[in-house]
């Protein structure tokens, strides 16, 4: 470890560290435009041959020429001649480095000035910026003249407006360059390039791809594909990394990838999957040969691969980004890929269960009841499961044909969960959830699909009946949708007992059908009869019943006096390697199997299963996948300073008794309240006095603050989709 003083703060880190790092750790913000926290640095970064902007191939003007960046980050550092850049100096012992000098502010602002000069730049400048609709422009500013919508929430906004933009900056000219929006998953606008290269490091030396490349002409960075006027023709894999270190409009996505939504719009088929399983991950363990590792990441979130492996609907693959370059990954068939090669390593990764005493009865032994039994039984419970019939599966193995899921791999999954301490009672039929409690069960679980466990009591689901459970306008059994518990203290339901509606027609048939049981009518033949009637292709709602038994197990395990937790970790995590490698006309692999597609009404559960992949297929299929994980697992870019200061009356009593607009923020610093008034510092004394969740505050003077309350308010509107504080109340006002 080294120890320098930067700005007066003495900042101990590790030998190796650059000044800009140094200065990060203390939260000491040095501007900058070129870095990027994951991104190596830009010095010796050396240019290519030519490039192609659009259709245009632009030739470079030296190979030997290197690449100097920004120059934002400069600063002053003791002994040392100049103003070197913070982000290509390493940190040295008993260094003194000053960031904030006045000489340093004016050279930061005129080595700003060439980098804005080639890019839209009015609307930094503007003073209606805030409020602005991005639809009209008040000063009549043509659209090309104009910011991308990014403005409100884009990087190089706020780090000119930290700066400070020089008066000197040229008018900015329209060039009219290229904006590719045929390409899929993003779009790149050449006229908001800013030649910071960050693109370029990203695709070439994190990635390891070279699609982008940059040349030196005419004295500027120009940025562009290497090998063809395309993404594709330059063998990019659309990993979108571009997108992620991009500081401007250059490149943006095709659908916003912000907020809330960050997650599931950069790795939908994680997000598509009911039950959560990390598709990237065992895609990527299969990629590389290793499907034990596979298996175990996919048994992590349901005791069910093998049965999954051939009829799980695939919403994964119908949220996959790999069809938006040309066919989905075949998710499903690489899932069956690993249930059929992976071995014994996922049972070797099982922690040791320690036995509660506590008793639970599972209802029915379809996939949400197995699932539950599963999970309950990991967590030490004693799990019963009665099921009516003489075999246990449900639905898997009722109303879905051998020739679209094979009975041994059924077989396979269900004795992987009786292993787990599970006791099956066949041919049991129960239909009273009171006689189970008097069994001595402390809590039941009821998946007996549509054949409800009180069937025979719709026909007296009466008002005496102790048995009765609410239900949904639909007939399904009213549930919470997160703990899956019903109106019954104890009890719990899932599968179709939740997920599929119940109507009027049905139910007369399900007492129906309660009366052929007992006059001995083979189950199996009634179960079939009721299921093509009434449901059509069940395997629909396969995955989905997991989903609810996993929830219900953790609901169970909590209300008998655990901690709910079920998760399992069968792989330990490790970071993937974030180099993916250049593979020359990657975006047109085909697809190796039959492409996602739902099947036609009328084929519904006729379809035969696919056959198997090879083990070289299987890999060869894997390395189609984008790898979008990859990109939500980057660093976030750390933005200027906001200028908020601690809400106490010392703070208070330096605030002029003027006109302007001052904003609130909570202790997590997100803004709950904006307003103008005519004197700021009585009113935030009054609100010193009455509010107790303000912990930060900004304020600006202005004599128009009314029309400045109105600004601020749009702008937080357009950047977070709500009004300050939540809601959309005050937008009467506002407007």
């Amino acid at each position: 470890m080294i120890t320098l003083t930067i700005d007066d703060v003495k900042v101990e880190v590790p030998e190796g560290t650059t000044v800009l790092e140094a200065a990060q750790s203390a939260e000491i913000y040095i501007p900058r435009l070129c870095y990027h926290p994951d991104l190596p640095t830009s010095k010796g970064l050396k240019p290519v041959e030519f490039v192609y902007r659009g259709d245009e191939r632009i030739e470079g003007d030296t190979l030997d020429q290197e690449f100097e960046g920004c120059q934002l980050c400069v600063v002053e550092i003791k002994g040392m001649e100049g103003s070197p850049t913070a982000c290509n100096t390493q940190a040295e012992q008993g260094m003194v480095v000053r960031t904030d000098t006045p000489e340093l502010q004016q050279i930061r602002i005129e080595n700003l000035v060439p980098l804005l000069a080639d890019h839209p730049h009015y609307c930094l400048t503007c003073a209606q910026r805030e409020g602005c609709s991005r639809t009209q422009c008040s000063s009549n500013v043509p659209v090309e003249e104009r910011c991308c919508p990014q403005l409100g929430h884009c990087e190089v906004q706020k780090v000119a407006e930290y700066v400070g933009i020089s008066e000197k900056i040229p008018k900015y000219i329209p060039a009219g360059l290229p904006i590719l929006d045929q390409e899929p998953l993003f779009t790149r606008d050449y006229n908001f390039c800013l030649g910071c290269t960050r693109c370029v490091r990203a695709c070439r030396e994190l990635r390891g791809v070279e699609a982008l490349g940059f040349v030196f002409k005419d004295g500027r960075v120009i940025v562009g594909t290497t090998t063809g006027p395309s993404m594709s023709e330059s063998a990019c894999k659309f990993c979108t990394t571009c997108v992620e270190v991009c500081p401007t409009g250059a490149l943006v996505d095709r659908k916003e990838a912000k907020g809330a939504q960050r997650e599931a719009v950069l790795v939908p088929c994680r997000n598509a999957c009911p039950a959560g399983i990390d598709v990237p991950r065992y895609v990527r363990y299969i990629a590389e040969g290793k499907f034990d590792e596979a298996l175990a990441v996919v048994r992590e979130k349901v005791p069910f691969p093998s049965v999954l492996g051939y009829i799980c609907t695939r919403l994964c693959e119908a949220e996959c980004r790999r069809g938006e370059v040309n066919a989905p990954i075949a998710i499903r068939a690489l899932k069956r890929a690993a249930a059929e090669r992976g071995n014994g390593l996922w049972k070797e990764k099982l922690p040791p269960v320690t036995p509660t005493g506590k008793k639970v009865a599972v209802v029915g032994s379809g996939p949400a009841g197995l699932t539950a039994a599963y999970y309950l039984a990991r967590r030490g419970h004693q799990v019963t499961i009665f099921e009516a019939g003489p075999a246990p599966g449900g639905m898997l193995r009722t109303a879905i044909p051998k020739k679209r899921l094979s009975r041994q791999a059924l077989k396979q999954d269900i004795e992987e969960i009786l292993q787990a301490g599970v006791d099956l009672q066949l041919n049991t039929h129960k239909t009273s959830v009171d006689e189970l409690f008097t069994e001595g069960f402390e809590a039941v679980f009821l998946g007996t699909g549509v054949t409800y466990v009180g069937a025979p009591d719709f026909r007296s689901p009466k008002k005496e009946n102790k048995d009765a459970l609410k239900l949904t306008p639909q007939g399904s059994i009213a549930v919470d949708l997160e703990t899956l518990a019903t109106s019954r203290e104890g009890v719990f339901a899932g599968g179709d007992l939740v997920l599929g509606g119940i109507s009027e027609d049905f139910i007369q048939y399900t007492v129906e059908y309660w009366d052929e049981v007992s006059r001995g009518r083979h189950f199996v033949d009634v179960l079939v009869d009721q299921i093509a009637l009434h449901r059509g292709d069940s395997s629909h709602s396969v995955i989905r019943a997991i989903d609810t038994g996993r929830r219900a197990a953790s609901a169970i395990g909590s209300c008998l006096g655990g901690d709910g937790i079920i998760e399992e970790t069968l792989m330990e995590t490790e970071e993937p390697d974030p180099r993916l490698g250049r593979d020359e006309g990657f975006a047109d692999w085909a697809c190796l199997t039959r492409p996602y597609s739902p099947p036609p009404p009328q084929l519904a559960g006729q379809g035969k299963s696919e056959p198997p992949l090879s083990v070289e297929a299987a890999i060869e299929e894997a390395k189609r996948c984008l790898r979008c994980n990859l990109r939500a697992l980057m660093s976030e870019v750390v933005f200027p300073p906001e200028k908020w200061l601690a809400f106490t009356a010392e703070n208070v009593s330096t605030v002029p008794d003027v006109a302007g607009v001052y904003q609130l923020l909570d202790e997590e610093k997100k803004v709950f309240a904006i307003k103008g008034v005519m004197d700021l510092r009585q009113d935030l004394e009054e609100q010193l006095e009455t509010n107790d969740q303000a912990c930060y505050f900004i304020y600006e003077e202005d004599e128009m603050y009314t029309k400045r309350e109105s600004e601020l308010l749009q702008q937080y509107l357009q950047q977070y989709g709500e009004m300050p504080g939540g809601g959309m109340d005050d937008l009467d006002d506002l407007f």
